[in-house]
């Protein structure tokens, strides 16, 4: 009589002859010199991931644990357990720089921050263009001299957030309600002409959405030629001057940023 056998399972595939393919963005595309790398064998962790990606490098720079966003199939890596997230060979990975901590989540809406310096060619023709082509994100610009840093940024937006969420907003649109608090202002064409995007100056470009959405515009960004500069110049005099702020006041501020939270409360009292 022939010898019964158990069905055996199939034996997972070896790791050692299985390929990542990540996709690199913004600076990390520069870095890099491509904006696809492929790594054999695959790596098993995000935090395996980002040292393999820096033993590449040598001494050509290093991508800062801190200054980037890993994306496992559209999602943040570090909400799934950060540099010990599990990387599967047929995951879509993507490596996002941010500015300082630029992307970041308030509430249950990701955020994006890129910086630019600006160009000749780009001005509000440019943000339709965005908000035309990523319906589902909502997209604004605030010229680089009225934001402080990417902690205005997220603060501006919880008080945004809160008042959309209670239905008290100064506008009907979220993104010209970004503007207003940014500007300190009621009035929308004032908000425009002091801080909204303008051609040939710098400017902050901020996005909310998913982070599969995000990835997408970071691709049309990069198409455009439009690069994250990482440099925020101080906007610290100019908002002083513009706001009639002065030393005392800030010494009579008990925060570790002083005047960060002096624009908060001067746009949240606005109505």
């Amino acid at each position: 009589m022939p010898e019964s056998r158990l069905p055996q399972s199939p034996r997972p595939p070896n790791r050692m002859n299985l390929e990542l393919r990540v996709r690199l963005l913004g600076g990390a595309s520069t870095l890099f010199g491509s904006s696809v790398t492929n790594m054999s064998p695959a790596p098993a962790t995000v935090g395996e991931l980002l040292d393999r990606l820096n033993e590449s490098l040598g001494n050509r720079g290093e991508l800062d644990p801190s200054c980037v966003l890993v994306a496992v199939n559209g999602a943040d890596s570090s909400v799934r357990g950060g540099p010990m997230c599990p990387i599967l060979p047929s995951d879509d990975v993507a490596i996002i720089p941010v500015v300082h901590g630029g992307a970041f989540s308030v509430g249950r809406h990701r955020v994006l921050v890129v910086c630019s310096r600006g160009r000749a060619d780009l001005g509000f023709e440019f943000l339709d263009e965005m908000r035309r082509t990523h319906p589902r994100l909502r997209i604004q610009a605030v010229r680089s001299n009225m934001v402080i840093g990417v902690g205005h940024v997220r603060k501006i937006l919880q008080l945004a957030l809160e008042y959309e969420r209670r239905g008290v907003m100064i506008s009907e649109k979220l993104e010209t309600e970004i503007l207003l608090r940014f500007a300190v202002t009621t009035q929308i064409s004032r908000a425009i002409r002091e801080a909204g995007i303008c051609p040939g100056r710098g400017f902050i470009l901020i996005a909310l959405g998913r982070g599969r959405d995000l990835d997408g515009l970071l691709y049309d960004l990069r198409d455009k030629g439009i690069k994250d500069s990482g440099y925020m110049r101080s906007a610290e005099p100019h908002l002083r001057r513009k706001f009639g702020i002065s030393r005392g006041h800030l010494q009579a501020t008990a925060s570790p940023a002083p005047l960060e939270d002096v624009l908060v409360e001067l746009s949240a009292v606005l109505s």
